[in-house]
């Protein structure tokens, strides 16, 4: 063998040893005995050797040869395997009884008709979702949870009644259609959902606390359940064909949630609800209700949320019977065809939903049975009216939303204590500075898509307290200097889709909050306001905490370099659609790691200050894009873990901008050995090869990698002798030979 092809060996070698192990790899999986991990994965036919601490094994063997599965759980021992999930074809010829220590396995998604669960002593979780069982015959003495969800069980055997411990079982999407034999001394949880049972019935289940049967069939309910589950608290019915609660058709005394959603109930009997007296939350919404007893709620003395949405047939004097319980709290009530707010018989309620609605008008006094209101949602409705002091009445009330409407002007005398007020989508035309008196408490002002095309001077100075301010899609002409000002704790404006902005060729044209606190300022196809920004040097100054700036799709066909002297915190720039290079935005902020989202859409890490010298920023990039082939694969972020003193699994990469293509694209750093997901904790991470916490590679490395380079130094000397030989005078050759044989006469 000659020595070129022992150089090229330990070449080989080397490269095999360097690649850092890890759990999941592309291709192959490899030995994680030195890994701090409790997790082994199997891919492909190449099977890891475990651990003898591992407690969770993964296998996924999709084209495995037989032998080489068989061979490898015959090989090793699993004593103190705890969690063990096999995927394979092969599953129903396994041996696993060398598996008899697992207490949670999981079998989904293998296509199996039947699995034999007595072989594992110590199991107590079983997951058999997604596969082709029809039916259950294990009695398995320590099992406690079992899915059996999306299978083809036509019957809960008599088999799962008989386990003693099973406190949660799950048989969604089957094709059971009835439970009524089926009971348990010891379950809590039971969710059968998505089958076809007609009729709720069920055996004596004492313990049940939790019972799912949305999504079938269901017409009539057993009466007396409250014998055969008294201790039921959760009740969900939502989705079937139930057409009336029959009185007592309930009576569980310790139910605490009810949700009879999506059915096709049209009345409510007086004593339908008797015996509820601890429920909490009751959902009869998407029903047909047009009429309910006087006497109805009367027995809900403990109800606090109630959702009544989309019953369109119900009369305000049938809704208003349904707000009579005394700790009522909160109501939904959208879509119910409502022609004015509906009278309370409780003053309780403290967030009323009446959104989509035909109201058309709100007078004083509508609002007098609702003292303790603190949200009043009344979006999309007609509202073209409010009476003065209509809400002004309501001193709890913090937030209000009267989006898509018909008002055009700001409503008077709103409650002082008002936090949040939206009143976008209406036909509001201007804004005076009278409209805002007394709410130094408002944090929030949405006026958006409004038909405003005046600002009256200080309109919102005693807003002292408004951090966002949305202004965008109206028809503003100009903006007074003091538009501003006295918003000391502005941090969101929003002056996007005003394109009726005229031009200002003065000094200070662009409107400037006082004492300017602002973060996030949005001029999307705002061309005219973001070309007076542009030039105004002086706004530009005040804006010392600015992070972010859209002023995509505004003409912008030039910046100055000086710009962002000014703008020193920013972290997100977006100047999509406009006519400028993006590459020169680079050159003016000089930021060594730029990521395109989409293009023209700059962010940069807050991780690390900006150096005022070099005016540059370090930046930590995400989502990663990686190149595959000629295509850009992204990566979400949840898949990459920032470098810190406790997590140091962390992925470097740089950005290279391509002039030709105006496209950027992701250069890995050569000095990373491989990029390769791999399992910690439960959650993935892009590996560095050279982490403290990644599988660590062969400790003699260094030397081997040596190794090659002396082997081909080595070889070159060899042959240069050989060749310099072979270059020699013949003259002297002779001389050498006649020398020679002298010395052996005189020997």
């Amino acid at each position: 063998m000659t020595c070129w092809k022992v150089a090229y060996l330990l070449v080989v070698l080397v490269v095999r040893l360097a690649q850092p192990s890890c759990n999941l790899c592309n291709q192959k999986c490899y030995d994680i005995s030195t890994a701090d991990s409790n997790y082994i994965i199997a891919d492909s036919n190449d099977i890891t050797t475990p651990n003898s601490n591992v407690n969770e094994i993964l296998i996924e063997c999709e084209e495995a040869d037989n032998n080489v599965l068989v061979s490898f759980i015959e090989k090793h021992n699993f004593t103190n395997l705890q969690r063990l999930t096999l995927r394979s074809p092969i599953l129903l010829t396994l041996n696993l009884t060398k598996f008899y220590n697992v207490s949670n396995l999981n079998l989904s998604e293998n296509n199996i008709t039947y699995i034999n669960l007595s072989q594992f002593h110590n199991i107590k979780f079983v997951n058999l979702s997604h596969n082709s069982i029809n039916k259950f015959i294990d009695v398995i003495s320590n099992l406690t949870q079992l899915d059996l969800s999306y299978n083809l069980i036509e019957d809960l055997s008599e088999n799962v009644s008989k386990l003693n411990k099973l406190s949660h079982l799950y048989v969604r999407n089957n094709q059971i259609s009835s439970i009524t034999n089926f009971s348990s001394t010891s379950l809590k949880f039971l969710d059968a959902s998505e089958n076809k049972i007609e009729k709720l019935t069920i055996g004596n289940s004492p313990s049940l606390r939790q019972l799912t049967l949305s999504n079938n069939l269901i017409k009539t309910i057993q009466p007396k359940l409250y014998n055969v589950i008294p201790n039921l608290e959760i009740l969900n019915l939502s989705s079937n064909f139930l057409t009336k609660l029959e009185d007592h058709s309930f009576n569980l005394t310790n139910l605490l949630q009810l949700d009879l959603n999506n059915n096709e109930i049209s009345s409510l009997s007086q004593k339908c609800f008797s015996g509820l007296s601890r429920l909490q939350v009751l959902n009869i919404s998407l029903n047909r209700i047009q009429t309910v007893s006087p006497s109805t709620f009367q027995y809900l003395n403990g109800l606090f949320h109630l959702v009544v949405s989309e019953n369109k047939e119900l009369s305000s004097q049938d809704f208003g019977l349904l707000l009579a319980t005394r700790r009522l709290k909160s109501v939904y009530a959208s879509k119910t065809n409502q022609n004015k707010i509906p009278s309370s018989l409780t003053r309780s309620v403290r967030y009323l939903v009446l959104s989509f609605n035909n109201i058309s008008q709100i007078e004083c006094g509508d609002l007098d049975s609702y003292p303790l209101l603190n949200s009043l949602n009344l979006a999309n409705n007609m509202i073209s009216y409010i009476e003065d002091d209509a809400l002004g009445r309501l001193e709890l009330l913090t937030s209000i939303n009267l989006d898509h409407n018909h008002l055009e002007t700001v409503p008077h005398t709103l409650p002082n204590n008002l936090k949040y007020l939206f009143l976008q989508n209406n036909k509001i035309k201007s804004i005076n500075n009278n409209d805002f008196t007394g709410l130094q408490q408002l944090v929030q002002l949405d006026l958006s898509f409004n038909l405003i095309y005046e600002l009256k001077d200080s309109s919102f100075s005693q807003l002292y307290g408004l951090e966002k301010l949305n202004l965008s899609g109206n028809f503003i002409n100009t903006f007074p200097i003091n538009s501003f000002s006295n918003l000391q704790n502005l941090k969101i404006l929003d002056l996007s889709y005003l394109s009726n902005v005229t031009e200002c060729n003065q000094a200070l044209c662009f409107p400037v909050p006082d004492h300017n606190q602002l973060q996030e300022l949005y001029m999307k196809n705002s061309s005219v306001l973001v070309n007076i920004f542009l030039k105004d040097v002086a706004a530009q100054k005040t804006f010392e905490q600015l992070s972010i700036l859209d002023v995509s799709n505004s003409n912008i066909t030039f910046m100055k370099r000086d710009f962002s002297t000014y703008l020193s915190r920013l972290t997100k720039l977006n100047i999509q659609g406009n006519k400028i290079n993006c590459s020169s935005i680079e050159q003016i902020f000089a930021w060594f790691h730029l990521k395109e989202e989409e293009r023209c859409i700059f962010i940069i890490s807050e991780d690390h200050p900006v150096d005022q010298s070099l005016n540059t920023t370090t930046t930590t990039i995400k989502p990663i894009l990686l190149s595959t082939k000629g295509k850009s694969k992204k990566l979400e972020p949840t898949e990459i873990s920032t470098t810190t003193t406790e997590d140091k699994a962390v992925t470097k990469e740089y950005q290279n901008y391509d002039n030709k293509t105006d496209n950027y694209n992701a250069v890995m750093d050569p000095d990373l050995i491989s990029n390769e997901l791999w399992f910690k904790n439960g959650s993935h991470a892009i590996v560095d090869a050279y982490s403290s916490e990644t599988p660590t590679s062969h400790p003699g490395l260094f030397v081997l990698l040596l190794l090659p380079i002396a082997v081909v130094s080595a070889c070159l000397f060899l042959n240069y002798s050989r060749i310099k030989r072979n270059t020699n005078n013949p003259i002297n050759i002779e001389m050498d030979i006649e020398i020679s044989n002298i010395s052996s006469e005189l020997w």
